[in-house]
């Protein structure tokens, strides 16, 4: 079962895997399902605060954005010598502006202080380890997904 298969995901650490099964689980209750594919991270140069960080705000923007009934995908893939972290949720497509303005600081769907800080961290993490942050708009079974990621070494 898919409930299994999460357990085995092993990254290297302990605690992003915690953080994995947490995010997994929180999915479920909200009746929306998360496919992971997770290589080991154990090469990064990123410390496993700066992985929790960027893995915690990528998929608690995905489960916000979702409705139940949704499939959400979380993938970190080896591209060459680098890393591609990525979340794909069910969304109508966005323009290159509206992804631009998601990593802007206070920037935030929900509209109340305090949020908005997020994909704004996320930014500062690949700005200081030369990372590059990745989105796009695909399509899965014919429905309309949004990427959102980051390629690091």
């Amino acid at each position: 079962s898919l409930n299994e298969s999460i357990h085995q995901i092993n990254t290297g650490h302990p605690v992003v895997n915690v953080l994995l099964n947490q995010k997994y689980q929180s999915a479920r209750e909200q009746q929306i399902s998360m496919t992971m594919t997770m290589n080991n991270l154990s090469e990064l140069s990123l410390s496993e605060e700066d992985i929790v960080t960027l893995l915690a705000n990528l998929l608690d923007n995905a489960i916000e954005a979702a409705a139940p009934g949704d499939v959400l995908y979380a993938k970190a893939i080896e591209e060459g010598d680098s890393l591609r972290f990525s979340v794909l949720n069910p969304h109508a497509a966005l323009t290159n502006m509206e992804f631009i303005q998601m990593f802007r600081r206070g920037w935030s769907t929900k509209g109340e202080a305090g949020h908005g800080y997020g994909l704004y961290n996320v930014r500062q993490i690949m700005e200081r380890h030369g990372g590059k942050i990745i989105t796009g708009n695909d399509r899965l079974n014919g429905i309309p997904y949004i990427t959102i990621g980051v390629l690091v070494s």
